[in-house]
């Protein structure tokens, strides 16, 4: 009896170790899935991911290589690009069924890229309203399936919400790229660092999408009133027309009018 009790144990802790090695193994490709799915589904330009390397142990790891794409209608290589992510995860979180506790972000030396056409539209803007349909569009599905006899349980078991406790977001660059400046380069400037905390704490977390809209809305909403006011700097009246008419046609006016004064 006591040798069979202590197999039993023995193969009970072989399965335990095994489990472990595969969940920390599988979490990393899991994230890498999970932020080029959301991303690419979401802003509708390819986004990729080159590494991940998250401690089980310890919740803390890298995110590397990161390169969001621009929608189609845009010519330069990325929107958005950085090379290193630190992040911090509280482990016990991953292994329940509630929200994912992400206790830190770091993103360091991020590079954007404000593209703005002749017509005068741009490519951040276009990303925001990307990913503002998106999420539209997620919200509408959660609501229509109640009503097709889907409960909103099996909903929570496809896709676990996450909690971000601090994002801090700093020595990024924003490269400005307009058809007007005839392939002149400027120098990039610098974006403010960008922090912010217990971002979807009162909501019981938020769904990756809603996440990526937050985030990427309060970096490219930054990146382009800087954007736009280097190309001021640069072409005078005609660059105000430019993003006048840019302002207007994607209903951001609000953004510009501290820039042109009205």
């Amino acid at each position: 009896m006591k040798k069979k009790l202590i197999s039993s144990l023995l193969a009970l802790l072989v399965v335990l170790v095994v489990g472990g090695v595969l969940f920390t193994s599988n979490l990393d490709s899991i994230i890498k899935s999970a932020v080029e799915k959301y991303g690419s589904d979401a802003t509708q330009a390819e986004t990729t991911l080159s590494d991940v390397e998250i401690s089980l142990s310890s919740g803390k790891g890298t995110l590397k290589g990161f390169n969001l794409g621009n929608p189609e209608g845009f010519t330069t290589d990325s929107a958005m690009a950085f090379d290193k992510v630190s992040v911090e995860i509280d482990t016990k979180s991953v292994m329940g069924d509630g929200p994912i506790i992400v206790r830190e972000i770091l993103i360091d030396a991020p590079a954007i890229t404000y593209e703005v056409t002749k017509n005068g539209t741009s490519n951040l803007q276009k990303i925001q309203e990307n990913i503002a349909a998106y999420t539209s569009s997620l919200r509408a599905g959660e609501e229509k399936q109640p009503a097709e006899g889907k409960t909103s349980e099996e909903d929570s078991q496809n896709e676990r919400k996450i909690i971000i406790e601090k994002l801090v977001i700093s020595n990024g660059q924003v490269k400005l790229s307009h058809a007007l400046l005839e392939g002149k380069n400027l120098v990039d400037t610098k974006l403010p660092t960008i922090s912010m905390s217990n971002i979807g704490k009162n909501d019981g977390g938020m769904s990756p999408a809603r996440l990526m809209q937050l985030v990427l809305g309060k970096i490219t909403s930054k990146a382009m009133a800087i954007g736009s006011s280097s190309l001021v700097k640069e072409l005078g009246g005609q660059g105000i027309d430019a993003l006048k008419g840019a302002a207007k046609e994607s209903g951001v006016g609000k953004v510009f009018d501290g820039l042109f004064g009205k």
